[in-house]
C-alpha cells in the first residue's frame, strides 16, 4: 500500500451580508402565500405554519431595523436633588 500525502489548501471564508431588501421580499412572498393558502379562513395546520413564517420574518425585519428611540423632552431630562 502506498501512503498518499494529504494536501492542505488555505481557505478564506467570509460572511456574505444579506441584501437590504431580501427580508422584505421574502416577507412579501410569505404573506402572499399565506393569503392564497388561507383564502377561505381555513383553520388548518398548513395555514398556521404559513402565518408563523410571516410572523418570524416580520420579527427578523424589526430586529434588522430597530425603531429609533423617541426624543426626550427638556423637562424629562432634568435631574433634581432631593
Amino acid at each position: 500500500m502506498f501512503a498518499v500525502a494529504a494536501r492542505v489548501y488555505p481557505v478564506k471564508c467570509t460572511a456574505m451580508p444579506q441584501r437590504k431588501g431580501f427580508i422584505r421580499y421574502k416577507l412579501k412572498k410569505a404573506i402572499e402565500h399565506a393569503q392564497n393558502l388561507c383564502a377561505n379562513f381555513e383553520d388548518s395546520n398548513e395555514c398556521r405554519v404559513a402565518w408563523d413564517e410571516v410572523s418570524d420574518l416580520t420579527r427578523a425585519l424589526h430586529n434588522q431595523y430597530p425603531a429609533p428611540e423617541p426624543e426626550r423632552s427638556e423637562l424629562s431630562k432634568r435631574e433634581y436633588d432631593v
